[in-house]
């Protein structure tokens, strides 16, 4: 009986620990990317809004979110701080989440007809 318990209880601690992340456990958080062209980038979401940072060059750029699925949204970016690209506000990208990795995702972004594939990697909490 003792081992029966045990077997249980073990394979629910395994069942519970080993849950797959999905798509929406990235809906918030803070991001960067894999890609060393983008090293410097930071990337703050909530569930509405998307703030991205280099420190290094001083530009950011924040953009609203709407979330069409749980691995599908359109960002639109609202104010960037480099007056000389102000034409990228008002500007959409439809991101799609298309592979959940354990602590990233990789995502597709297509805007004005290209497309982009970046690996963001979900920063832990300290």
């Amino acid at each position: 009986m003792k081992k029966t318990i045990f077997l249980i209880f073990l394979l629910l601690n395994v069942n519970i620990y080993s849950q797959e992340k999905k798509c929406s456990d990235y809906k918030i958080g803070k991001f960067t990317y894999t890609n060393p062209l983008y090293k410097n980038w930071k990337v703050l979401r909530n569930e509405t809004e998307q703030i991205e940072t280099d420190k290094e060059n001083k530009i950011e750029l924040r953009a609203s979110i709407d979330w069409v699925s749980d691995c599908e949204y359109i960002l639109t970016y609202t104010k960037f701080n480099n007056s000389e690209n102000h034409a990228i506000v008002g500007q959409k990208i439809n991101v799609k989440i298309i592979k959940v990795r354990n602590e990233s995702v990789i995502c597709e972004s297509e805007s004005l007809g290209a497309k982009l594939e970046l690996e963001m990697v979900l920063e832990k909490e300290k």
